[in-house]
C-alpha cells in the first residue's frame, strides 16, 4: 500500500512538473511568435513608407554621368534629423540618470502607467532601466546603430518581459491590453529630446501629463474637416481649462515643442501591414 501511495505521488507531482514546464515553454513561443511578427510588420512597414519616399526624389539629368552625378551627391550629402513624436532616451541611455534625472523619470513613469501589470514586483520599471544603461554602457560610447528591438539584456527576468513591452498586446491573446513601446520610445543619437506634442501618441501624452490631457488633445485635434494640429497658445489654454499643474522637479513642457519636425510635409498616408505568420498587424500614420 505505501508503495502504490509512493508511486502515485511520484507520478503525480512528474505530472505537475510536466504541466508546469509546458505551459511556460509555450508562454514564451507565444511572446516569441508575436514578438518577431510585430518586428515584421513594423519593417514592412518602415519599407513601404521607405519606397514611397523614394519615388517622389526627382530623377538625375540624363545627361549626366553616373560618377558627376556621385561625386556631386556626395559633396551635398546631409544627415536629415531624426526628430519624431517619440521619446528620445539615447542622452539617458548615453549619459545615465545623474545626468538625466528627469527623463529617468518619465521612463519610469511610462513603463509604470503602460506596464505595470506585467511587472512581476512594484518598482521593477527603475530596474529594467537601469539594465538598459548597463547595456548601453557595454555597447561602448561611440556605438550609434542602437535599436530598441536589438536590445540583449544580461538578466533572463527582464528580457522576455522587454520583449513584450516592444510587442505590445497587438492581437495577443492576454487579457491586459498595452501599447507597443516601440511606438512610444526611440533612440536617436542626433536629436534632442523633444516630442512633436500634435503627432504623439495617446499614451505618450498620458505619461507625461495625465488621461484627461491625453483624452482632451485628441478632441482637440480630430475636427469634422479633419486632422487639426493643436498649437503652443491653444495647448496652453487646454491646460489652464484642466488646471493642470507641473510637479516642483519636473515640467513636462521641456520636452515637449509645437515646430513640426524637418521631415514631415502636408503630404499624409497611412500604413498597415500584417505578418501572415504570427497574424500581427501594424498601422502608422506617416508625413512625407
Amino acid at each position: 500500500m505505501n508503495i502504490i501511495t509512493f508511486v502515485s505521488t511520484f507520478l503525480l507531482i512528474f505530472a505537475v512538473s510536466t504541466y508546469t514546464f509546458l505551459g511556460k515553454r509555450k508562454n514564451h513561443e507565444e511572446i516569441s511568435t508575436y514578438y518577431i511578427g510585430h518586428t515584421n510588420a513594423l519593417r514592412k512597414v518602415e519599407n513601404h513608407y521607405t519606397s514611397k519616399v523614394f519615388h517622389r526624389l526627382p530623377k538625375l539629368p540624363r545627361e549626366k554621368t553616373f560618377a558627376e552625378s556621385s561625386h556631386k551627391k556626395t559633396g551635398k550629402r546631409k544627415k536629415r534629423p531624426l526628430v519624431s513624436a517619440k521619446l528620445n532616451i539615447y542622452p539617458l541611455l548615453e549619459e545615465g540618470k545623474e545626468n538625466h534625472p528627469h527623463l529617468y523619470e518619465v521612463l519610469a513613469h511610462l513603463l509604470h502607467i503602460h506596464y505595470a501589470k506585467i511587472l512581476p514586483k512594484k518598482d521593477m520599471e527603475y530596474e529594467l532601466i537601469d539594465h538598459l544603461i548597463a547595456w548601453k554602457k557595454s555597447r561602448g560610447t561611440k556605438d550609434e546603430n542602437l535599436y530598441l528591438e536589438k536590445i540583449a539584456l544580461a538578466h533572463p527576468t527582464f528580457q522576455p518581459i522587454f520583449y513584450q513591452m516592444l510587442r505590445g498586446s497587438h492581437r495577443a491573446p492576454f487579457v491586459v491590453h498595452y501599447p507597443s513601446l516601440l511606438d512610444l520610445v526611440e533612440i536617436a543619437p542626433h536629436c534632442k529630446p523633444l516630442i512633436y506634442l500634435p503627432h504623439a501618441p495617446h499614451a505618450l501624452i498620458e505619461a507625461l501629463f495625465n488621461e484627461e490631457i491625453a483624452d482632451a488633445v485628441d478632441e482637440a485635434q480630430e475636427k469634422e474637416e479633419g486632422f487639426s494640429p493643436l498649437h503652443s497658445q491653444e495647448f496652453s489654454n487646454l491646460l489652464q481649462e484642466k488646471k493642470f499643474t507641473p510637479s516642483k522637479n519636473f515640467d513636462p513642457m521641456s520636452l515637449i515643442t509645437f515646430v513640426m519636425p524637418q521631415y514631415h510635409h502636408s503630404s499624409l498616408i497611412i500604413i498597415e501591414k500584417m505578418d501572415e505568420t504570427a497574424h500581427v498587424s501594424v498601422k502608422k500614420m506617416m508625413y512625407f
